[in-house]
């Protein structure tokens, strides 16, 4: 009777570490990550020849009032910013430089302007850029003029999005488990931006065994130091013997 205690109290020990382990394993992430989003107001109202009057065709480049522009045209109003390139096409009278500047304007130095809000795992601001540039996905696969542009513009943020989710979630390790980021990281992956967030040796094992990888695991745990083999077999071994010992004593019972 003193040893089936023993073996049942055992069973029930080691029950409750592999869960207490699962759980903080897998525990979902809480809200802290996401910082307060405000929004900004957008103003479409831009007279383009007027801000560039008299200003030499060879400094429109180096001049251009970039951080005036983004704060008043959305990265999203791909019309608006079309419409702004045929008109710098006739003051500048080179394509190239036209596409040059709007290049710059939406990458370069847009991106100074997110800073503050995407220093921390903000979901509401990368979603709406991971919207805002979608249209741009569209347009690169039509034929035009500016097609390089779109493509440039949308490979531009979309890596921008994939490396920020890589850097959140090393720092922030339980994060791959919010459900936002994963949604975002899916959305990186569905157009060929994979995120690869860090994976702790536990959480390895945990996904390893969920998906029924043996081998696996197996060639994992022999290839570590003999110490370590050691304490794992052991471990298996003191669990298995003590789930048997569950196992013979409930079937005694239920023979009897």
């Amino acid at each position: 009777m003193k040893y089936k205690f023993l073996n049942i109290a055992l069973t029930v020990l080691l029950s409750a570490l592999i869960c207490i382990i699962l759980y903080l394993a897998l525990k979902p992430n809480q809200d802290d990550y996401f910082a307060p989003v405000e929004e900004t107001p957008t103003n479409t109202d831009v007279d383009l020849s007027a801000w560039l009057s008299g200003m030499p065709k060879d400094s429109i480049l180096s001049a251009f009032p970039y951080r005036r522009y983004t704060s008043k045209v959305e990265i999203s109003d791909i019309n608006a910013i079309n419409r702004d390139i045929q008109i710098l096409d006739t003051l500048s009278g080179d394509h190239y430089t036209s596409l040059s500047v709007f290049l710059l304007a939406y990458t370069d130095s847009l991106l100074p302007q997110l800073q503050a809000k995407l220093k921390e795992f903000n979901a509401d601001t990368l979603s709406k850029l991971l919207m805002d540039i979608e249209g741009y996905k569209h347009f690169a696969k039509l034929q035009g003029a500016n097609q390089d542009f779109y493509g440039a513009m949308y490979q531009y943020w979309m890596s921008e999005i994939s490396n920020r989710l890589d850097k959140y979630s090393k720092e922030y390790p339980d994060l791959k488990y919010n459900f936002r980021f994963r949604y975002l990281s899916s959305k990186c992956k569905e157009n060929k931006y994979g995120v690869a967030p860090k994976v702790t040796e536990s959480e390895k094992i945990v996904n390893n065994i969920a998906d029924s990888k043996w081998s696996y695991l197996y060639q994992r745990i022999w290839s570590t130091t003999v110490g370590k083999r050691i304490l794992f077999f052991s471990f298996f071994i003191l669990t298995l013997l003590a789930y048997l010992s569950l196992s013979i004593n409930v079937f005694r019972k239920f023979k009897k």
